[in-house]
C-alpha cells in the first residue's frame, strides 16, 4: 500500500514539474514573439510603432496576467502535493508505530503465554513430587508396620537309620502387625556333596498347606516331610560324601494386602550339624 501512495506522489510531482517548465518556456516564447513585432513596427514609424508597441504592451500585459493565474494554479498544486506527502508521512509514521505496539504486544502474549506454560510444568513438577513423596512416605510407612515372617530356630536331630527321617522348624513374626493366610511347604532332599542342589517342592497330597494368622512377636513350627533314610544314606552323611538338604518356603499377606515369601534352606551334616544353604534364603 505505502509503494503505491509513494509511486502516486513521485507521478503528480512529476507532473508539476512538466506544467511549471511548460508555463515558463511558453512566457519566454511570447515575450520573444512580442519583441520582435515592436522591432518591426518600428521600422514602418515612430507614431505607428509607437501603438503598436503600445497594443504589444497590453497583449503582454494579458499575458502575464495568465502566467500569474498559472503561477498561482501551480502553486496551489504544489501546496496540495505537499499536504499529500505530508498525509503520507503521517500514515507512515503511523503505520510504524502501529507496527511496533502490534509488535511488542505479540511479544507480550508470547512471554504470557511462556510463563502460563512454566508455571504449568512447575504445577506438574510439583505434584509429581508431592506424589512420589507421598508414595515414598507410604512405603516407608508400610515397610516399618508390615509382618515379618521367617524361621526363628530348628530343633536338633540325630543323623540315624529311620523310615520317617525328619527335621522340625519353628517361625516367628518380627513385624509390627498380623501376618495372614501364613503357608509353608518344605521338603527334605539327599544329595552327592558335589551334586548341585536345585529345591524343588512337591505338594503334599491329600493335604493342605498350613493356613494360619501370625500376630506381632507370634510363633509357630512345622515338621518337614518324612524321609526314608537307609544305613548306606545315614553313613554316607556322617562321613560327608553326602548332604541332606531341609528348605522350603512360608507365603502370607500382610495387613496392606500385599503377598509376601520367605525362602528357607538348611543342609544337614555329619550327626548333628546343621548350616544354612548357599542359596534360597531369602525375603521379600
Amino acid at each position: 500500500m505505502f509503494r503505491r501512495l509513494i509511486n502516486a506522489l513521485r507521478a503528480i510531482q512529476e507532473a508539476l514539474n512538466e506544467q511549471t517548465n511548460s508555463a515558463a518556456d511558453e512566457r519566454a516564447s511570447d515575450r520573444e514573439t512580442h519583441r520582435e513585432e515592436a522591432g518591426v513596427f518600428r521600422a514602418i514609424g515612430n507614431r505607428i510603432a509607437q501603438g503598436i508597441e503600445t497594443g504589444s504592451d497590453s497583449a503582454a500585459a494579458a499575458h502575464q496576467e495568465d502566467y500569474r493565474q498559472q503561477e498561482r494554479l501551480i502553486s496551489v498544486q504544489w501546496w496540495l502535493f505537499g499536504c499529500a506527502a505530508a498525509a503520507f508521512a503521517a500514515a507512515a509514521i503511523y503505520a510504524a508505530i502501529a507496527a511496533y505496539e502490534y509488535s511488542e504486544m505479540v511479544k507480550a502474549t508470547k512471554a504470557t503465554q511462556e510463563a502460563v506454560q512454566v508455571a504449568q510444568l512447575n504445577g506438574i513438577l510439583g505434584y509429581m513430587t508431592a506424589q512420589s513423596s507421598l508414595h515414598a512416605t507410604i512405603d516407608n510407612f508400610h515397610l516399618d508396620q508390615r509382618a515379618w515372617v521367617g524361621i526363628d530356630t530348628m530343633e536338633p536331630f540325630t543323623i540315624a537309620t529311620s523310615d520317617s527321617f525328619g527335621v522340625r522348624f519353628n517361625f516367628r513374626n518380627t513385624g509390627r502387625t498380623p501376618a495372614f493366610h501364613v503357608r509353608v511347604m518344605a521338603a527334605l532332599r539327599s544329595l552327592k556333596k558335589d551334586e548341585p542342589f536345585q529345591p524343588i517342592i512337591e505338594p503334599p497330597k491329600g493335604v493342605l498347606p498350613s493356613d494360619l494368622t501370625v500376630f506381632p512377636n507370634g510363633t509357630g513350627f512345622f515338621d518337614t516331610p518324612k524321609y526314608p533314610l537307609s544305613a548306606a544314606q545315614s553313613d554316607a552323611v556322617k562321613t560327608g560324601r553326602f548332604i541332606i538338604y531341609a528348605y522350603g518356603t512360608i507365603s502370607y499377606f500382610d495387613v496392606f494386602g500385599k503377598q509376601h515369601l520367605t525362602r528357607f534352606c538348611k543342609m544337614l551334616v555329619q550327626t548333628n550339624t546343621a548350616g544354612d544353604c548357599h542359596t534360597d534364603n531369602t525375603a521379600n
